[in-house]
């Protein structure tokens, strides 16, 4: 079992999910459903047994051709969100990222450091080129945060997503590491 942390930055622990995380932290079901539906890797409808054993699954073996994180705040050890790294590409040096944040825990730039570190990872550790990512057009937090970490809108995918109810358009955004890298001191100096 994995138990240490990858890698901290100066208020988060980030390391890949574990089993033990589903059951003290049960909002990940809800959180890897969003992200994977986003991905198109959602298998839909699930119940939450499903979702589980879905989770525990890709967990246990690995998550296809990607990896789940959860980032824990360091002052309180308090769960704050997951992400996900998916659908890597190892021939095409790509992949797929989308994160949540627990409601109370948006507002602070936590979202911010924890997908700078998730991306410092796929490019620094992974040797990435390129990360994509499918953004609701109403997410504007989302957008702008992606943005700030050197990511280009590429295109407008129209109602591309159902969500509740109603097709939504989804912006298609990506960081080149190159970008990021232009990006990496700046960014370094505030969340390492």
């Amino acid at each position: 079992m994995r138990n240490r942390f990858l890698f901290e930055t100066k208020r988060l622990c980030i390391r890949h999910i574990e089993v033990a995380d589903l059951d003290a932290f049960p909002q990940i079901y809800a959180h890897n459903l969003q992200t994977a539906s986003l991905l198109d890797t959602a298998k839909l409808p699930m119940s939450i047994e499903q979702k589980r054993s879905s989770i525990e699954h890709d967990i246990l073996n690995g998550a296809g051709n990607g990896f789940i994180f959860v980032a824990f705040f360091k002052e309180k050890n308090s769960y704050i969100g997951c992400a996900g790294l998916q659908r890597i590409s190892w021939s095409n040096s790509c992949g797929y990222m989308g994160a949540n944040i627990e409601p109370k825990m948006q507002g602070q730039r936590l979202g911010s450091e924890f997908c700078f570190g998730v991306l410092f990872y796929a490019f620094r550790e992974l040797n990435l080129n390129r990360v994509e990512s499918r953004i609701l057009v109403s997410n504007r937090a989302s957008i702008s945060l992606f943005a700030n970490l050197g990511a280009v809108h590429e295109g407008t995918l129209r109602q591309a997503q159902y969500v509740n109810g109603t097709y939504c358009d989804v912006h298609f955004m990506a960081v080149l590491k190159s970008e990021f890298e232009k990006k990496y001191e700046s960014c370094a100096k505030v969340y390492f």
